[in-house]
């Protein structure tokens, strides 16, 4: 909603900015395309370009940059966002919704996502834990609570990833003393 809030908003801006008409029609076409199909967005958005060309033609130029650049950038926000709730890399984020909605459809789609969070975080966690035990002198639980004592505001899965940094700068020393004579 606060992406269709700012890409509204930027609609609304162009159209006064460059004299456009029909501004009620352009952010209810500009809503509809954040909430259609992939396919049809690029359709929906194209529809504001042929308004200015064929209402302002001299806007046309200015309006189709202003409008190319503001959707990149809300784009970018929209992956950081998505990155930001789910805790998942946006193109992750972006295979689980379209494998989920191939295997399941619209269930799929809607379930792919947090499925690829769960996943994401066991997996981090295996990677972790195995990562600070396979470090010779090094005891998980030992770390882990003094990472706790220094980060109490710290969640489970920063402590975690704190300890295998950790083991992991104490297993490069280890190296480097072996390699030397």
């Amino acid at each position: 909603m606060i992406l269709i809030a700012i890409q509204v908003t930027l609609t609304i801006i162009v159209g006064l900015i460059f004299g456009l008409p029909y501004l009620f029609l352009l952010c209810w076409l500009r809503h509809s395309a954040c909430r259609s199909p992939s396919w049809a967005r690029v359709w929906l958005c194209c529809r504001r370009f042929f308004i200015a060309a064929a209402f302002v033609p001299g806007a046309f130029i200015p309006v189709t940059l202003v409008l190319f650049i503001g959707q990149a950038l809300i784009m970018n926000l929209r992956s950081a966002l998505m990155k930001r709730a789910s805790g998942v890399h946006p193109l992750v984020t972006l295979l689980s919704v379209l494998v989920g909605a191939q295997v399941a459809g619209i269930w799929g789609a809607l379930f792919g996502l947090p499925v690829a969070a769960v996943i994401s975080m066991l997996a981090n966690y295996v990677i972790n834990i195995q990562a600070v035990q396979e470090v010779e002198g090094v005891d998980l639980l030992e770390v882990t609570t003094a990472i706790r004592a220094a980060y109490p505001e710290a969640t489970p899965e920063e402590v975690l990833a704190e300890a295998a940094d950790q083991a992991e700068a104490i297993y490069a020393t280890q190296r480097e003393e072996r390699s030397v004579p």
